[in-house]
């Protein structure tokens, strides 16, 4: 019976030891998504910055080209209107490369973890 028990006492460890490694590989796959969300949300915001001062001075500088404020606000307008189209004309391939850089940081895989193979 001591035999018996030393085993079950084992297997119970190892299942054990299972379900915390992936704990922790669940734990270091999302903590990589939340990384890589915050680092685009700051881009994101940084690059709304760019734009909106870019457009400031776009518009500024077609103030100083047609001499009426209304037109050049209106000229930049088209501009982001022009870059909006680009975005939705390129839609497919924005979101291809985007859940392309996801998937690799979901499915990435350690150098340190041991590969399990089936030997017969």
């Amino acid at each position: 019976m001591d035999f018996v028990k030393k085993w079950t006492d084992k297997i119970a460890r190892y299942f054990d030891l299972k379900i915390s490694l992936l704990k922790l590989g669940l734990i270091e796959r999302i903590s990589g998504v939340f990384s890589t969300l915050v680092f685009v949300l700051i881009a994101f915001f940084i690059g709304f910055c760019i734009l909106l001062f870019f457009g400031l001075t776009l518009s500024e500088w077609f103030y100083s080209l047609t001499d009426s404020k209304i037109l050049a606000y209106l000229i930049t307008t088209f501009v982001y209107f022009l870059l909006f189209i680009l975005l939705l004309a390129f839609r497919k391939k924005i979101t291809g490369f985007f859940s392309g850089i996801f998937i690799g940081i979901l499915t990435e895989t350690d150098e340190e973890e041991p590969k399990i193979s089936d030997s017969k």
